[in-house]
C-alpha cells in the first residue's frame, strides 16, 4: 500500500499540480522551488507521487513546505499510473501533470489557465524549452498520417519565432505540461495505463479531441525542460507506439486532423475482458492465460487486486505486455467476459454478460445465485458444478469449459525446485488458507498417516484468505498451523515435520515445486478438481484426494506412496491444454459477437 503525507487544506483550490517523480533528486528540488517562486499559493495544491525513489528523494520531500500531498509507492508504477493516482487526490477544478525536471517560468500558470476560459477547450499545453540553449522543446505537436507517429514542432527553434509565440489549437500537446479540466479527465477514465513511460499523454489528447474538446498551445506559459532524464524513460518505446498505432491508425485526415467520428468506430470492440491480471492464486492464473490470447480486438479492464510482488516475479516485459493488453473502448463491447470469483464480478453496462468463475462447494450461497443470475451465461470447469447451479435454481445459461493448463509450463521430467527438506518424500498442500480447503483434515490425516519417526515431510504452499504482498505471510501461516493443531489436540513432537514456504513463491517456479514432491494432497471439502490438481497431475505428480471426510482413508493414501520408490511412471489423467481450451473459448466468442 503506497504511504501517504497530507498538509493540504479541508477546501480545494482552482488546480491540482501533480508531480510524478522517481529519482533525480536534483531536478526535484528545482522544480519545487521554480513553482514555490513563480506561482501564486492561492491558485494551486501540489501532489508528488513519488514512485519508490532510492535517492535523497523522500528526505527532500519531507521539508517541502506550502499545501501539498506526498503518495510514496513501494515500486516504480510508471508516468500513466503514477498520475492517474495523483489525480484521484484532487481537489481543484483542473489537475495539471508536471514532469520533475521543468522548471516553470512567471506566469505560467494564469496563462495556461486563461486559456480553459473557454468551455470547449479541454487541454492546455505549454511552451517548453531547453535549458541549456533557451530554444523551443515543445510548441505543439502534430502526427505524421502515414506512420502514424505524433512529432514534435518547432523543435530547437528560436522562441521568438511568429508560429512559435501564437497561441492556437493542436491536435496533441505533451504530458511534460498539460493543464486538463478534471471532470473531463475523469470522464475519459484519465491516462491509459497499458502504456509504460511513453504515448499516454498523445493518447490522451485524442481522446479529449474525440469527444468534442479543443486542445490549445499557450505559448505565453513558459516552461524549461530537460527532457527524458527519468530512468528507463524509452525502454518500451516499440511497444507503446504499438499500441498507439493500433488505436489511432487510419483515424486522421490527409492534414493530420482527427476524424472524430472515425476514431469513436476504430475504437468499438466485439469483446472486453474484466479479469484480475495480476492477482495471486487461481483466477489471477487463469486471468493471465485467457487475456493475450482470446483474440487482438478487445479491451480489457484489470479488476484487482494487484500484487507488486507478481508484478515483479514476472518480469517488466511480460508485465508491460500484460499492462498493454486491449485499448479499446469497454463501453462498446457487445460481450462482457467477467473472470474471477463471483464475490468481485460486477456486470458491465450493456452487452452480453459472461461469468467465468468455479465454485468451492457443491452447494450455492443465496448470494452466490444472486451473481449468478446477473450473468446471461456462466462457463463453468466441470459438470458437477453445472449441476450445482441448476439444483440452486440458476437461471443463467451453463456451459461446461474446463481449466486449461499450460503443458510447456507444467509438464514431468523438471528440475525440483530446492527445498531445504529434500531428499525426504514431500506430500505438497497448495491454495489459500481457509475452512473450505480442509486443511485441518489434512493435519489430522498427517498425523494419523505418519510419526516423528518416517522421513517423511508435508510442505504446504499455502497464503492466508484475501492475502495480497503479505509480509507477514510466514509468521501468519505458523500461527494458522499451531492452532489448528491444538484445537485438533496433536502433538506436534510426535509427527512427521511440517513446513510452509515462507514467501510468495514466483509462478515460474510453481512447476518446479511439484516436481520436488511425491504427491499433491488435497483435502479440500466437497471438491476435488482446483487448478492446483491439474497442474500437478500435468507435471505426472499422483493426487491424493479427502473423499466423504474419510480422513483416514487419506492417511492410508499417504502411507502407500510414501513407501512407493517411483510414482511419476503411473498413468495419470492428462488435464486439457489450455490451447484446446481457449479454442472452445474462442468458437463460443464469435458465435456470440456474430449472433
Amino acid at each position: 500500500m503506497p504511504e501517504v503525507m497530507d498538509t493540504r487544506p479541508e477546501t480545494g483550490l482552482p488546480v491540482s499540480i501533480v508531480i510524478p517523480v522517481y529519482n533525480q533528486v536534483e531536478f526535484t528540488r528545482t522544480c519545487l522551488l521554480a513553482l514555490s517562486h513563480h506561482t501564486p499559493g492561492a491558485l494551486y495544491e501540489l501532489i508528488v507521487v513519488d514512485n519508490a525513489s532510492t535517492d535523497g528523494t523522500q528526505a527532500l520531500l519531507a521539508n517541502v513546505a506550502g499545501s501539498f500531498r506526498v503518495v510514496r509507492n513501494d515500486r516504480n508504477l510508471g508516468f500513466a499510473r503514477a498520475c492517474n493516482q495523483g489525480a484521484r487526490l484532487a481537489r481543484g477544478e483542473h489537475v495539471l501533470f508536471l514532469n520533475n525536471d521543468t522548471a516553470p517560468l512567471a506566469g505560467w500558470l494564469e496563462a495556461l489557465l486563461r486559456e480553459l476560459d473557454a468551455p470547449d477547450v479541454g487541454v492546455v499545453g505549454a511552451k517548453l524549452l531547453y535549458p541549456q540553449t533557451g530554444l523551443v522543446q515543445h510548441a505543439g505537436m502534430a502526427i505524421a498520417v502515414e506512420d502514424t507517429l505524433p512529432v514534435h514542432l518547432f523543435r530547437h527553434m528560436d522562441p521568438r519565432l511568429p508560429p512559435v509565440d501564437e497561441s492556437r489549437d493542436f491536435e496533441m500537446v505533451t504530458g511534460a505540461c498539460m493543464l486538463i479540466r478534471r471532470a473531463l479527465f475523469e470522464r475519459l477514465g484519465g491516462f491509459d495505463e497499458g502504456y509504460l513511460n511513453g504515448f499516454e499523454d498523445v493518447d490522451l489528447c485524442l481522446r479529449v479531441r474525440e469527444a468534442g474538446y479543443r486542445v490549445r498551445y499557450a505559448p505565453q506559459s513558459v516552461v524549461y525542460h530537460c527532457e527524458g532524464t527519468s530512468e528507463g524513460r524509452f525502454d518500451y518505446n516499440q511497444a507503446n507506439y504499438e499500441r498507439f498505432k493500433a488505436r489511432w491508425q487510419g483515424c486522421f485526415d490527409a492534414a493530420g486532423r482527427l476524424r472524430r467520428e472515425v476514431a469513436a468506430e476504430a475504437r468499438k470492440v466485439p469483446l472486453a475482458i474484466h479479469a484480475p491480471i495480476f492477482a495471486l492464486g487461481a483466477c489471477g492464473e487463469e486471468a493471465r492465460l485467457l487475456a493475450p490470447n482470446l483474440g487482438g480486438n478487445l479491451a480489457v479492464c484489470d479488476t484487482g487486486p494487484h500484487s507488486a510482488i507478481l508484478h515483479r516475479q514476472i518480469g517488466a516485459r511480460e508485465a508491460a505486455a500484460l499492462e498493454s493488453l486491449g485499448s479499446g473502448e469497454i463501453a462498446s463491447a457487445k460481450v462482457h467476459l467477467h473472470v474471477g470469483s463471483l464475490e468481485a464480478i460486477v456486470p458491465a453496462p450493456g452487452g452480453y454478460q459472461i461469468a467465468r468463475t468455479s465454485f468451492e462447494t457443491a452447494h450455492l450461497l443465496p448470494e452466490q445465485v444472486t451473481k449468478c443470475n446477473q450473468m446471461n451465461e456462466i462457463w463453468l470447469p466441470t459438470g458437477a458444478q453445472v449441476a450445482a447451479c441448476v439444483r440452486a435454481g440458476v437461471r443463467a445459461r451453463l456451459v461446461k469449459i474446463p481449466l486449461g493448463i499450460d503443458t510447456e509450463r507444467f509438464k514431468p521430467g523438471l528440475d525440483p525446485l530446492p527445498l531445504p527438506m529434500s531428499g525426504l518424500p514431500i506430500f505438497l498442500g497448495v491454495g489459500e488458507w481457509s475452512a473450505r480447503k480442509g486443511w485441518d483434515l489434512l493435519l489430522a490425516a498427517w498425523a494419523r498417516a505418519f510419526s516423528s519417526t518416517d522421513r517423511v515431510c508435508l510442505l504446504l504452499r499455502v497464503h492466508p484468505a484475501g492475502h495480497t504482498d503479505n509480509p507477514y505471510l510466514g509468521s501468519e501461516i505458523a500461527i494458522e498451523i499451531e492452532r489448528a493443531l491444538a484445537m485438533l489436540g496433536v502433538d506436534r513432537g510426535r509427527m512427521a515435520p511440517i513446513a510452509h514456504l515462507p514467501e510468495q513463491l514466483a509462478p515460474a517456479a510453481m512447476p518446479h515445486l511439484y516436481a520436488a514432491a511425491q504427491a499433491l494432497v488435497c483435502s479440500a471439502r466437497e471438491t476435488r478438481w482446483g487448478r492446483s490438481v491439474l497442474e500437478a497431475k500435468a507435471c505426472g505428480l499422483p493426487v491424493l484426494a479427502l473423499r466423504d471426510g474419510d480422513v483416514e482413508s487419506l492417511a492410508e493414501s499417504m502411507r502407500r506412496i510414501a513407501g512407493e520408490e517411483s510414482n511419476r511412471s503411473r498413468a495419470l489423467e492428462t488435464p486439457p491444454a489450455h490451447e484446446s481450451v481457449l479454442a472452445l473459448m474462442r468458437q463460443r466468442l464469435d458465435a456470440l459477437v456474430k449472433a
